[in-house]
């Protein structure tokens, strides 16, 4: 079957899984200083459908995001010609919150996940983010609770030292881009008679990260918000298409 011939072929390839890797990536545009501006777009993913596509792969719908996500930003920088050399790293947030933990204060520690490599094709797009997704959370799971919280905070005040150093022309950027999956509740929301028909998340961007892409998961559907520094990105709904052609790729490669 097809999906045999894709194990098959899966198993005889060489599995290098690269776990957090902060100021890994390449220099792109989004990495540029953060305007007053903004850019949004909003698009929708069926949430069954992701589910069937990372079960093929041996994935999450997570993973599935980010491979959605990872080759819509490489398809819109490569229409501007500036195609990266090596693959995105993105800044993933992940609740450390115990289940029943109802604390009112924040516990989210932050994975910096490589992507695929440019070019890649679909299926191994998918492949290579479940493999560095995975040895990413391997390497937290090593980590004390109070040491993986504090991991971004290490991160980020590298590179706020090379900053007021000056050193930005010669470092690379700690990362290049959020994504970030906030969850979901199961079925339909109503206000009265009115179904809610999605709900986009538009989340915030800072230096030294220009875009940002938030999922929130709810009535089958994953609804994805994108936001960007519009002195970078003055259109963010050609990312959202770019991502949207992405995921017909994927969903092709999973039948």
């Amino acid at each position: 079957s097809a999906m045999a011939t894709r194990v098959s072929r899966t198993r005889n390839e060489p599995r290098t899984p690269v776990g957090n890797q902060p100021f890994g990536g390449p220099q792109t545009r989004f990495d540029q200083p953060v305007s007053a501006e903004r850019s949004f777009a909003a698009y929708s993913l069926p949430v069954d459908t992701m589910r069937r596509v990372a079960q093929v792969f041996g994935g999450k719908i997570n993973d599935v995001l980010l491979a959605v996500v990872d080759g819509g930003v490489e398809r819109y920088l490569a229409s501007l010609g500036e195609r990266p050399r090596q693959p995105l790293v993105a800044m993933c947030p992940v609740s450390m919150r115990d289940e029943g933990d109802l604390e009112t204060t924040t516990k989210v520690a932050t994975m910096f996940v490589p992507m695929a490599r440019p070019r890649s094709g679909a299926a191994r797009r998918l492949q290579q983010i479940i493999a560095n997704s995975g040895a990413a959370k391997q390497e937290f799971r090593a980590l004390s609770k109070a040491a993986a919280l504090d991991y971004a905070l290490i991160a980020f005040g590298a590179w706020f030292a090379s900053h007021a150093l000056g050193m930005e022309a010669i470092t690379r950027p700690v990362v290049n881009l959020v994504i970030s999956n906030v969850g979901g509740l199961p079925g339909e929301r109503y206000l009265g008679d009115l179904r809610l028909a999605a709900a986009y998340p538009v989340s915030m961007i800072a230096d030294p990260v220009g875009l940002n892409v938030s999922a929130v998961s709810l009535g089958g559907r994953m609804d994805i918000g994108i936001v960007a520094n519009r002195a970078a990105v003055p259109d963010a709904a050609e990312i959202a298409r770019h991502c949207l052609a992405t995921w017909t790729l994927l969903r092709k490669a999973a039948d």
